[in-house]
């Protein structure tokens, strides 16, 4: 699958999970409403969510937008013309691909030297495109429908230095983190800066199917062009885990000592416990990440802006109403009200004893495990455990109490997602149909800090050891 093939069928794919999942059945039934009707079957559909396709007609695109988009109020509207040039670009990619087959006269020497390199030229990318590299969703404003997907960006002491870090890099390959707390702007401040300094070079975020195993195959294949940003947006989650961690630290100190392949630019995010975690110098605990991490850059990311930061944005905050919002109301923390992190907050605190347990669990998840997101199953089996005996003992039997929780958790709020985050596989991951959960960050590190002396129920352990074999534990657990 080409680069444009594969973000055109995961942003379809996104759209169609964000309008409730339609059966193909009733779209090729509402694609012969139309007028003129449009000719759709089952298996072109999917073969479009797949990436197996790209389609061929404009008008049945903009049909299935539109009707996607009409049944998904609260996910980020894309302009017809981005489709249109998305469609474009993977239709000639797939032309080119097929062309390259064609003309081989003979087996390459390097077959990774064909293949179409990895991620996409920064300067082609918009403001919405910067959501799919984990730019948080912005709160939305009543009767402000219009407004574009990011608001204007404020400028920060920080941004200053990572531009200039940045474009050292034109010289040699280099790694730089950006450290500080959840929503405090760090992929935001990222984001911006490749675009202003680096828009010739190519960004790829590693994603499927794990993050950790995206970068060690991507490695091992040679598949990293020079003039590439490895976007590693929270970093800890393919530095940190068991053994695959070091292979993925191991991978990228290759490809930086390698002067053939550079140069190319580690750009990530974490936050600060993680930091400490993976730096310590007196730990016997990785030791590939530490080496990485330690001949690289860190910047840290303030929590706050500064009264002479708010000063240096007046024109743009006056021009957004969601910044003058975030400032009337944040107290400094003005990514964090962007991001929803009150709205978060309340429905975390609001939530009932259920709800609450099925936090708790999926958190615990993360604290303990190497896998970054926690299925159905691991969840509904390990809630249990976390509620008051007399709560449990009045839940009715069945299903009923969790599908109940996980609506009340997954609900949109002010135009962000919401507490529990969704995220299906690709169709060609060993389980395709498993959907996973995971706590939104900002929340997550909340709930951490609350619990950072509770160990789980048993509840957690039998349903790791019964629902997720592969399940390896990051921490030592002291259970009840």
């Amino acid at each position: 699958m080409t680069a444009a093939a594969e973000m055109l069928a995961g942003e379809l794919r996104s759209l169609h999970r964000a309008a409730g999942e339609p059966t193909l059945a009733t779209l090729v039934r509402q694609a012969g409403r139309q007028q003129p009707p449009i000719k759709l079957n089952d298996a072109t559909i999917s073969d479009w969510l797949n990436g197996k396709s790209v389609p061929s007609d404009p008008a049945a695109l903009r049909f299935l937008v539109a009707y996607l988009q009409g049944a998904a109020p609260n996910h980020p509207r894309r302009p017809d013309s981005w489709w249109r040039d998305l469609r474009a670009r993977a239709q000639a990619e797939k032309r080119r691909d097929h062309g390259r087959r064609r003309s081989a006269t003979r087996p390459p020497d390097n077959p990774a030297a064909d293949a179409e390199p990895l991620g996409w030229v920064i300067g082609e990318l918009d403001d919405a495109a910067a959501l799919a590299f984990e730019v948080h969703q912005t709160v939305t404003i009543a009767g402000q429908d219009q407004l574009p997907a990011l608001p204007p960006y404020l400028p920060r002491a920080h941004d200053e230095r990572l531009r200039a870090e940045l474009g050292r890099a034109r010289n040699g390959s280099r790694v730089i983190m950006l450290v500080g707390g959840s929503s405090t702007g760090k992929t935001r401040a990222c984001w911006e800066a490749v675009r202003a300094v680096l828009p010739s070079w190519r960004v790829w975020h590693p994603l499927t199917p794990e993050r950790p195993d995206a970068v060690v195959d991507a490695l091992t294949g040679s598949r990293v062009a020079p003039h590439t940003v490895i976007w590693l947006n929270e970093a800890q989650m393919y530095l940190l885990p068991p053994g695959v961690g070091a292979r993925v630290a191991t991978a990228l100190q290759n490809l930086l000592h390698d002067v053939a392949a550079g140069p190319v630019l580690v750009l990530g995010s974490m936050w600060p416990d993680y930091w400490r975690t993976l730096t310590d110098p007196h730990s016997t605990e990785h030791p590939a990440a530490r080496a990485l991490l330690g001949r690289g850059l860190d910047i840290t990311v303030p929590a706050r802006f500064s009264d002479r930061e708010l000063i240096w944005s007046r024109d743009q905050v006056a021009a957004d109403p969601r910044l003058r919002y975030a400032i009337d109301h944040g107290g400094g923390r003005v990514t964090q009200y962007l991001a929803g992190a009150p709205e978060l907050i309340r429905r975390y605190e609001q939530a009932n004893d259920h709800a609450r347990a099925v936090l708790w669990a999926a958190v615990d998840f993360r604290r303990f495990g190497s896998f970054v997101y926690a299925p159905r199953e691991v969840l509904y089996h390990a809630t249990p455990g976390y509620l008051d005996a007399e709560v449990w003992g009045g839940t009715t039997p069945g299903y009923g109490w969790f599908a109940d929780a996980l609506t009340y958790l997954t609900e949109p709020c002010q135009g962000i997602l919401g507490l529990l985050r969704q995220r299906r596989p690709p169709p060609d991951a060993p389980v395709a149909d498993e959907v996973r959960y995971h706590v939104a960050d900002y929340l997550e590190q909340i709930i951490r800090a609350e619990r950072a002396d509770i160990s789980p129920p048993h509840t957690f352990r039998q349903a790791m050891d019964r629902f997720a074999p592969r399940f390896t534990y990051g921490e030592a657990l002291y259970w009840d």
